[in-house]
Protein backbone atom coordinates (compact mmCIF):
# COMPACT_ATOMS: atom_id res chain seq x y z
CA UNK A 1 0.00 0.00 0.00
CA UNK A 2 3.52 2.43 0.80
CA UNK A 3 4.11 1.76 -3.06
CA UNK A 4 0.70 3.29 -4.07
CA UNK A 5 0.19 6.02 -1.31
CA UNK A 6 2.94 7.80 -1.49
CA UNK A 7 3.71 8.31 -5.56
CA UNK A 8 -0.22 9.15 -5.45
CA UNK A 9 0.46 12.23 -2.33
CA UNK A 10 3.23 13.43 -4.43
CA UNK A 11 1.79 13.83 -7.72
CA UNK A 12 -1.60 15.43 -5.56
CA UNK A 13 0.95 18.55 -4.98
CA UNK A 14 2.59 17.84 -7.87
CA UNK A 15 -0.52 19.03 -9.36
CA UNK A 16 -0.88 22.71 -6.81
CA UNK A 17 0.73 24.68 -10.78
CA UNK A 18 -2.88 23.58 -11.96
CA UNK A 19 -5.36 26.66 -12.36
CA UNK A 20 -8.33 24.54 -12.23
CA UNK A 21 -7.14 22.85 -8.97
CA UNK A 22 -6.28 26.28 -7.53
CA UNK A 23 -9.43 27.25 -8.76
CA UNK A 24 -10.78 24.77 -6.58
CA UNK A 25 -8.52 25.32 -3.71
CA UNK A 26 -9.15 29.33 -3.30
CA UNK A 27 -12.53 28.99 -3.69
CA UNK A 28 -13.04 26.89 -0.60
CA UNK A 29 -10.43 28.88 1.37
CA UNK A 30 -12.69 31.37 0.84
CA UNK A 31 -15.96 30.03 1.76
CA UNK A 32 -14.12 27.88 5.03
CA UNK A 33 -13.00 31.19 6.14
CA UNK A 34 -16.72 33.37 5.50
CA UNK A 35 -17.85 30.13 7.55
CA UNK A 36 -15.44 29.76 10.16
CA UNK A 37 -16.41 33.24 10.69
CA UNK A 38 -19.71 33.39 11.05
CA UNK A 39 -19.29 30.28 13.38
CA UNK A 40 -17.52 32.13 15.72
CA UNK A 41 -19.41 35.15 15.34
CA UNK A 42 -22.58 33.44 15.72
CA UNK A 43 -21.15 31.64 19.28
CA UNK A 44 -20.02 34.94 20.86
CA UNK A 45 -22.88 36.50 20.17
CA UNK A 46 -24.97 33.39 21.99
CA UNK A 47 -22.69 33.52 24.92
CA UNK A 48 -22.61 37.18 25.46
CA UNK A 49 -26.36 37.51 25.56
CA UNK A 50 -27.08 35.42 28.18
CA UNK A 51 -26.93 36.61 31.71
CA UNK A 52 -25.53 34.09 34.42
CA UNK A 53 -25.12 35.39 37.70
CA UNK A 54 -25.94 39.16 37.18
CA UNK A 55 -22.69 40.13 38.20
CA UNK A 56 -21.21 42.09 36.25
CA UNK A 57 -17.00 41.24 36.90
CA UNK A 58 -18.51 36.72 36.95
CA UNK A 59 -20.60 37.25 33.81
CA UNK A 60 -17.62 39.24 32.44
CA UNK A 61 -15.62 35.88 33.20
CA UNK A 62 -17.96 33.70 31.92
CA UNK A 63 -18.13 35.45 28.73
CA UNK A 64 -13.71 35.64 27.94
CA UNK A 65 -13.72 31.37 29.38
CA UNK A 66 -16.53 31.03 27.41
CA UNK A 67 -15.36 32.56 24.53
CA UNK A 68 -12.23 30.46 24.59
CA UNK A 69 -14.28 27.57 25.10
CA UNK A 70 -15.95 28.21 22.06
CA UNK A 71 -12.95 28.92 19.56
CA UNK A 72 -11.40 25.68 20.80
CA UNK A 73 -14.61 23.60 20.07
CA UNK A 74 -14.67 25.78 17.01
CA UNK A 75 -11.20 24.20 15.71
CA UNK A 76 -12.37 20.56 16.27
CA UNK A 77 -15.31 20.43 14.78
CA UNK A 78 -14.66 22.90 11.89
CA UNK A 79 -12.91 20.61 9.39
CA UNK A 80 -17.13 18.99 8.86
CA UNK A 81 -17.91 22.47 8.85
CA UNK A 82 -15.28 22.82 6.02
CA UNK A 83 -16.28 19.45 4.13
CA UNK A 84 -20.21 20.67 4.13
CA UNK A 85 -19.14 23.84 2.53
CA UNK A 86 -16.13 22.83 0.17
CA UNK A 87 -17.66 19.03 -0.98
CA UNK A 88 -19.89 20.46 -4.10
CA UNK A 89 -16.18 21.60 -5.41
CA UNK A 90 -14.00 18.49 -4.86
CA UNK A 91 -16.00 16.54 -7.89
CA UNK A 92 -14.23 20.11 -9.78
CA UNK A 93 -10.89 18.94 -8.37
CA UNK A 94 -11.17 14.83 -9.18
CA UNK A 95 -11.80 16.07 -12.60
CA UNK A 96 -9.02 18.23 -12.98
CA UNK A 97 -7.20 15.19 -11.77
CA UNK A 98 -8.62 12.89 -14.55
CA UNK A 99 -8.08 15.29 -17.68
CA UNK A 100 -4.40 15.42 -16.64
CA UNK A 101 -3.46 11.86 -15.34
CA UNK A 102 -6.42 9.65 -16.65
CA UNK A 103 -7.79 11.41 -19.69
CA UNK A 104 -8.68 8.17 -20.98
CA UNK A 105 -10.52 6.75 -18.12
CA UNK A 106 -14.10 7.25 -18.09
CA UNK A 107 -15.85 9.35 -15.28
CA UNK A 108 -18.50 10.87 -14.70
CA UNK A 109 -19.50 13.58 -12.21
CA UNK A 110 -22.31 13.01 -9.74
CA UNK A 111 -25.33 14.85 -9.71
CA UNK A 112 -25.36 17.84 -7.61
CA UNK A 113 -27.84 16.51 -5.43
CA UNK A 114 -25.72 13.38 -4.55
CA UNK A 115 -22.92 15.62 -3.94
CA UNK A 116 -24.52 18.01 -1.86
CA UNK A 117 -26.14 14.68 0.13
CA UNK A 118 -22.06 13.41 0.44
CA UNK A 119 -20.81 16.38 1.66
CA UNK A 120 -24.02 16.83 4.39
CA UNK A 121 -23.02 13.13 5.51
CA UNK A 122 -19.86 13.39 6.01
CA UNK A 123 -19.83 16.54 7.56
CA UNK A 124 -22.59 15.46 9.70
CA UNK A 125 -21.13 12.48 10.15
CA UNK A 126 -17.74 14.35 11.52
CA UNK A 127 -19.51 17.19 13.98
CA UNK A 128 -21.67 13.80 16.01
CA UNK A 129 -18.99 11.88 16.04
CA UNK A 130 -16.76 14.43 17.44
CA UNK A 131 -19.36 15.49 19.67
CA UNK A 132 -19.33 12.46 20.94
CA UNK A 133 -16.16 11.41 21.92
CA UNK A 134 -15.80 15.11 23.57
CA UNK A 135 -14.40 14.49 26.74
CA UNK A 136 -12.00 12.27 25.16
CA UNK A 137 -9.84 15.40 23.60
CA UNK A 138 -9.36 16.93 27.30
CA UNK A 139 -7.45 13.52 28.08
CA UNK A 140 -3.81 14.43 27.17
CA UNK A 141 -2.57 12.12 24.40
CA UNK A 142 -5.65 10.08 23.80
CA UNK A 143 -7.24 13.32 22.04
CA UNK A 144 -4.54 12.66 19.41
CA UNK A 145 -5.14 8.95 19.18
CA UNK A 146 -8.98 9.85 19.03
CA UNK A 147 -9.29 12.32 16.88
CA UNK A 148 -6.47 10.81 14.23
CA UNK A 149 -8.34 7.47 14.37
CA UNK A 150 -12.18 8.64 14.28
CA UNK A 151 -11.60 11.28 11.54
CA UNK A 152 -8.79 8.87 9.81
CA UNK A 153 -11.74 6.71 9.86
CA UNK A 154 -14.45 9.09 8.19
CA UNK A 155 -11.83 10.82 5.73
CA UNK A 156 -10.58 7.61 4.10
CA UNK A 157 -14.32 6.36 3.63
CA UNK A 158 -15.87 9.06 2.38
CA UNK A 159 -13.14 10.25 0.08
CA UNK A 160 -12.95 7.50 -1.49
CA UNK A 161 -16.87 6.75 -2.20
CA UNK A 162 -16.54 10.83 -3.49
CA UNK A 163 -13.86 9.45 -6.09
CA UNK A 164 -15.18 6.06 -6.74
CA UNK A 165 -19.37 7.06 -7.42
CA UNK A 166 -17.46 8.51 -10.43
CA UNK A 167 -15.94 5.07 -11.80
CA UNK A 168 -18.29 2.57 -10.69
CA UNK A 169 -21.57 1.91 -8.39
CA UNK A 170 -22.44 1.67 -4.79
CA UNK A 171 -22.44 -1.69 -4.87
CA UNK A 172 -19.15 -1.83 -6.80
CA UNK A 173 -17.74 0.93 -4.26
CA UNK A 174 -18.93 -0.87 -1.31
CA UNK A 175 -17.32 -3.60 -2.01
CA UNK A 176 -13.28 -2.04 -3.15
CA UNK A 177 -14.15 0.18 -0.09
CA UNK A 178 -14.04 -3.35 1.76
CA UNK A 179 -11.62 -4.88 0.46
CA UNK A 180 -9.14 -1.83 0.88
CA UNK A 181 -10.57 -0.68 4.31
CA UNK A 182 -6.84 -0.90 5.79
CA UNK A 183 -5.02 1.26 3.50
CA UNK A 184 -7.98 3.79 3.16
CA UNK A 185 -7.62 4.07 6.78
CA UNK A 186 -4.28 5.09 6.26
CA UNK A 187 -5.23 7.68 3.53
CA UNK A 188 -7.68 8.83 6.37
CA UNK A 189 -5.19 9.30 8.59
CA UNK A 190 -2.75 11.54 6.31
CA UNK A 191 -5.29 13.33 5.31
CA UNK A 192 -6.56 14.53 9.03
CA UNK A 193 -3.26 14.87 9.43
CA UNK A 194 -2.97 17.78 6.58
CA UNK A 195 -6.57 19.36 7.52
CA UNK A 196 -5.01 19.78 10.76
CA UNK A 197 -2.13 22.02 9.74
CA UNK A 198 -3.50 25.47 11.03
CA UNK A 199 -4.61 27.86 7.66
CA UNK A 200 -2.74 25.37 5.56
CA UNK A 201 -5.68 22.71 6.31
CA UNK A 202 -8.28 25.19 4.43
CA UNK A 203 -6.77 24.38 1.46
CA UNK A 204 -5.93 20.73 1.76
CA UNK A 205 -9.76 19.32 0.73
CA UNK A 206 -9.10 19.54 -2.84
CA UNK A 207 -5.43 18.18 -2.17
CA UNK A 208 -7.09 15.20 -0.32
CA UNK A 209 -9.44 14.97 -3.39
CA UNK A 210 -6.88 14.84 -5.61
CA UNK A 211 -4.80 12.47 -3.21
CA UNK A 212 -7.83 10.09 -3.75
CA UNK A 213 -8.06 9.62 -7.10
CA UNK A 214 -4.67 8.62 -7.20
CA UNK A 215 -5.05 6.16 -4.70
CA UNK A 216 -8.42 4.80 -6.40
CA UNK A 217 -6.26 4.22 -9.73
CA UNK A 218 -4.00 2.41 -7.86
CA UNK A 219 -5.97 0.03 -6.10
CA UNK A 220 -8.16 -0.53 -9.30
CA UNK A 221 -5.16 -1.95 -11.09
CA UNK A 222 -3.79 -3.67 -8.23
CA UNK A 223 -7.47 -5.26 -8.13
CA UNK A 224 -7.41 -6.03 -11.92
CA UNK A 225 -3.64 -7.56 -11.74
CA UNK A 226 -5.11 -9.95 -9.17
CA UNK A 227 -7.89 -11.00 -11.48
CA UNK A 228 -5.94 -11.66 -14.63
Amino acid sequence: MIVILIPALFKAFGQLDDPALRRVMWRGLGYSAVLFGLLLALCWWGLSALTFFDIGWADTLVTVFGGVAVAVLAVLLFPGAMIAVQGVLLDDAAEAVEMRHYPNVSAAAPTLAVSVWASLRLALATVLLNLLVLPLYFIPLVNLVVFYALNGYLYGREYFELVALRRMSADEAKAMRKRHSGGLFMVGLISAGLFSIPIVGWFMPAVVAAFMVHVFEGLRRADQGLLR
